[in-house]
């Protein structure tokens, strides 16, 4: 029934890249191309003020899943976003809490996977529970005829626990923070700004009780290349004396330029990251690498209908090194020495897209996109073996969003491909030890799987809006393979919710 149900939707609406909850402050926040980018004081751009408040909660179940989610979920949670024009100062201010619990869950014991260039992996399936707090605000004044002056802060906290052995406990911190400048004149607007970003996480595991077995954990450096072994030894880095868990932090900082002339937008960024795992004299990891954006955006009126075309173009790349330290005890003194440091692994990743949206003054708006993204990583966890991979995938698709009186309907389907090519080299013919370098390759075909396997995503929402602006919105995904797997447990995966909201 499902799966009728997914091919009904994909024949109707055909094609998606956007969620199908294009809610009445989303519509007016998105038609200012400034809201989408770094600089705050575009937000003067608009005059219209608009809020929302919205409390939401859904479950998602289904065997089409990878290895890193869970087998169902629940989640629930609530947010509230505002922009306020005033005479000269205009303010823009979000709040958002989100509760999930998730059954049956293992795989990285990181909040965010694949976000560092090193990977900690646990094996015990078991219930996962997470909390999310973020806040962020702007403020924006006139502080001459033709100059905006402001700034915006962007705070997210973020609680995660896994609740069976092997147990593991973490806790992350974002924060953004970005002034900016603008000098505009008439049809002409053009801005900078500075961008200071950092992010931290810390896990920490641990096993209670007495146990008949031992629990592993792996440490993955990079293509599920690295170490497994029992979780408390020292060479996974996650319970070792003197380190306070697994301690991961960056910092970036950058410039963004933007320019707008009547209908045409541009901006563009550059940031530099550094980082690190380890913490004190023990800092096993040092990482670093540049970020690259582009966006151009133009906006065109033919009769009833707003016509925005955009395209985006990003570039990341990240080299970690891999420190050798040694404990050595001086005259009673322990210290870590660092030896120097080898590169394991280097990474790539190019995204770029092409979206068109249309909007009247009904509400009514639609649109169409496709998307590429490209990653190429090379690693080498043990000299003298390579491994190198190529992954692209491309995401096509198309949305709607249709008001009828006080009912409204959104749509998107979305199309997803996938490519991988592996290979696997010896870079000396001097130098044979006696066992290659370990991966994680059942879940590595898993993941390969999942993510090689064309795949089709339905989405359906529906909303009914009373007189005083509260609203109540169903809300149903769907996810389907469009063709057989064989190491993936199921058929399609599903999201149910209800939210219920007031805009103002």
């Amino acid at each position: 029934m499902n799966k009728l149900l997914s091919y009904i939707s994909i024949a109707v609406l055909t094609l998606s890249a956007a969620e199908a909850v294009a809610q009445p402050f989303r519509e007016y926040r998105d038609r200012n191309f400034w809201n989408a980018g770094r600089n705050v004081n575009g937000v003067r751009a608009d005059s219209v003020t608009v809020s929302y408040a919205e409390i939401s909660g859904g479950y998602e179940s289904g065997g089409y899943r990878n290895v890193n989610e869970a087998a169902s979920l629940w989640n629930a949670g609530a947010e509230a976003a505002t922009i306020t024009h005033l005479d000269k100062i205009s303010m823009t201010g979000s709040f958002s809490f989100r509760h999930s619990d998730a059954r049956d869950m293992c795989g990285s014991m990181m909040s965010k996977p694949g976000y560092y260039p090193v990977d900690i992996l646990e094996f015990t399936p078991g219930r996962k529970t997470r909390q999310i707090y973020s806040i962020a605000g702007g403020i924006t004044a006139d502080i001459a005829e033709n100059w905006r002056i402001g700034g915006t802060i962007d705070i997210e906290n973020e609680n995660y626990t896994k609740r069976k052995d092997l147990r593991h406990s973490n806790y992350r911190l974002d924060m953004t923070f970005v002034p900016s400048l603008m000098w505009h004149k008439g049809d002409i607007a053009a801005g900078a700004s500075y961008i200071f970003s950092r992010t931290s996480e810390t896990v920490r595991a641990e096993e209670l009780g007495i146990v008949s077995g031992s629990y592993y954990a792996f440490l993955d450096k990079g293509l599920r290349y690295g170490v497994m072994d029992v979780w408390y030894n020292s060479g996974l880095h996650i319970f070792e004396a003197g380190v306070a868990g697994f301690p991961v932090a960056e910092n970036s900082s950058g410039v963004a330029l933007q320019f707008q002339w009547k209908g045409l937008y541009i901006d563009a960024e550059y940031g530099r990251r550094n980082g690190k795992i380890g913490e004190k004299q023990k800092i096993w990891y040092n990482f670093d690498g540049d970020n690259v954006s582009a966006r151009l955006a133009y906006k065109l009126q033919l009769q009833d209908l707003t016509h925005c075309f955009s395209g985006t173009y990003s570039f990341r790349s990240t080299e970690n090194m891999e420190n050798v330290l040694e404990d050595v005890t001086e005259n009673g003194v322990t210290l870590t020495r660092n030896y120097g440091a080898s590169t394991v692994s280097l990474s790539n990743s190019h995204e770029a897209g092409v979206s068109w949206v249309a909007r009247d003054g009904r509400m009514l708006s639609f649109g169409a996109g496709i998307g590429w993204k490209g990653d190429r990583t090379a690693a080498s966890v043990l000299y003298p073996y390579v491994a190198t991979q190529k992954k692209d995938r491309l995401d096509v698709g198309a949305w709607f969003w249709l008001p009828y009186r006080r009912f409204s309907m959104g749509c998107s389907v979305d199309f997803r491909f996938g490519w991988i090519s592996d290979a696997a080299r010896s870079v000396s013919d001097d130098v044979s030890p006696e066992s290659g370098p370990t991966r994680l390759v059942e879940y590595y075909d898993i993941e390969r799987e999942y993510f090689t396997t064309p795949s089709g995503i339905a989405r359906l929402s529906f909303r009914y809006t009373f007189r005083s602006n509260v609203y109540i919105e169903a809300r149903y995904r769907s996810c389907e393979p469009l063709k057989a797997l064989y190491r993936n447990s199921g058929r399609y995966r599903f999201f149910a919710g209800l939210a219920l909201g007031y805009d103002f």
